[in-house]
């Protein structure tokens, strides 16, 4: 019996070591430590705001032990509390932001380049659009912030007024001059091209930038110098001063609401815009609601006599191939965040993602495609949100399936004036600074030639990221 009873008891010993349980005995789970994680965002428009509350609800709700507290901001105003929040030791976790700021807080030493490095290898970096991960890459290999969502200016274009006089798609320089020049007719209040050539919004100046990308240029030559004054951004300033001189509204001060209103109005041939004007061409938001002679009795008229041009090319196998100037939201990781930014990450970019982006569909097009083992899931998922303020449609429901599919193939091609280390400043200086783009509007008048605007250009921005590295 002795015997029998030390087996039995050897026999549980066994059965404890290995992990068995038995039934009432189950070990318990610990509950895992509590944790906090500080999350900013630029998102702050109230409906927004309510938004994200939501989302950071659910996110606590699957994540009991994870507390969030959420500061929204404008980000004008987001790197001066950036500077105090260094300076106190009071640094956030996780900021979406924009990318100039991206650059400026690496410069500073502010993000974890080695565990967003991880979070994007661990998501896997072929699931994002290659040429955003370019520009989060830093000299060493590692990546400086997380991509988000992001869009490009679109060349939008009556198809209608193309048809009747037999016009070429607008999607390089010479085809954008030709089409305007025959559709401009300035006396009976229509213009060929309605673009922003105002000095006081960086409308003018990102749109200049957008067709600089699309010749070829960059900020940088082969052997990482400025090169804002090479051939190609002339060539393409050069052409903006030739479009607006010949082409466009004679009047100076021209900005997002005077292009805007002139499209809807139908009193342009052409327009370059962001995305969110698609909406607004189908008649889903009242306050901007499209006014043409047509549109009285048909109020999609704009909308499906408009075509859009997503990438223009002057030549074929371009060297550097064209880019498309892109407004970029990552999720930047500071030093010494909270241990639950990799739960927060995992779920923002998998479970969360398609909501994140709905906040605005028409401006957060996915910079994560989709996972590696379902590589399009995100740009399926973007693809079925609705867009509209008063009325709400999903888009492809307006201008079909193909259009879709070529504004999220051109995420591939997103890009800006952004460099290496060695001028970590640039991006801001050349997204903030008015002083540098002051250069710009002499040419845009017709004052001064392009090459002498490229080369003031170059030279301001020199001398202004010099100054801020002293």
């Amino acid at each position: 019996m002795k015997a029998l009873s030390a087996t039995l008891f050897l026999l549980l010993l066994l059965l404890t070591t290995v992990g068995v349980s038995w039934p009432g005995y189950a070990q318990e789970t610990p509950e895992p430590e509590p944790q906090t994680l500080v999350l900013w965002s630029v998102h702050f428009l109230p409906a927004m705001v309510e938004r994200q509350r939501a989302l950071i609800a659910q996110f606590e709700a699957a994540n009991p032990h994870i507390e969030v507290r959420f500061v929204v901001m404008d980000e004008t105003f987001m790197d001066q509390l950036m500077q105090l929040n260094a300076r106190t030791g009071t640094l956030p976790d996780v900021v979406l932001h924009p990318l100039h700021l991206t650059y400026e807080w690496y410069d500073q030493v502010l993000l974890d380049t080695q565990r967003t490095t991880s979070l994007i290898e661990s998501l896997g970096a072929e699931t994002f659009s290659p040429s955003v991960l370019s520009a989060m890459r830093t000299d060493n290999g590692q990546y400086r912030a997380i991509p988000s969502d992001g869009w490009a200016y679109l060349l939008l274009y009556r198809t209608d007024l193309f048809a009747e006089n037999d016009l070429a798609v607008p999607d390089s320089f010479d085809a954008i001059l030709d089409a305007a020049a025959a559709l401009h007719d300035p006396e009976n209040g229509f213009y060929g091209f309605c673009g922003p050539n105002t000095t006081q919004e960086t409308y003018t100046t990102h749109v200049v930038e957008h067709f600089a990308l699309s010749n070829g240029a960059r900020l940088l030559d082969e052997s990482n110098n400025l090169a804002l004054n090479s051939p190609a951004f002339a060539e393409a300033i050069d052409f903006y001063a030739t479009l607006l001189q010949a082409s466009g509204p004679p009047e100076r001060n021209w900005g997002a609401n005077e292009t805007r209103s002139a499209y809807l109005a139908g009193n342009c041939g052409m327009t370059i815009w962001s995305p969110l004007i698609l909406d607004e061409l189908a008649g889903l938001w009242e306050t901007f609601a499209p006014t043409c002679e047509q549109c009285v009795e048909e109020p999609d008229y704009l909308a499906r006599n408009t075509g859009v041009v997503t990438q223009i090319q002057n030549a074929e196998d371009q060297v550097p191939p064209p880019l498309s100037r892109a407004a970029i939201m990552s999720l930047g990781v500071l030093l010494g965040a909270s241990p639950a930014v990799e739960t927060f990450v995992a779920y923002y970019y998998n479970e969360s993602y398609i909501d994140w982006l709905s906040l605005a569909p028409e401006t957060k097009l996915p910079l994560r495609s989709g996972t590696p083992d379902q590589p399009n899931a995100f740009l399926e998922g973007w693809r079925a949100l609705q867009v509209g303020i008063d009325q709400r449609m999903r888009l492809s429901d307006i201008y079909g399936d193909e259009l879709m599919v070529q504004i999220e193939q051109a995420t591939a091609q997103y890009g800006r004036f952004v460099g290496r280390s060695a001028y970590p400043r640039v991006p801001a200086i050349l997204e903030t600074d008015p002083f540098v783009w002051g250069e710009l509007f002499p040419a845009l008048q017709g004052r001064v030639s392009a090459e002498h605007a490229a080369l003031r250009i170059n030279i301001t921005t020199s001398v202004k990221a010099n100054e801020d590295a002293e």
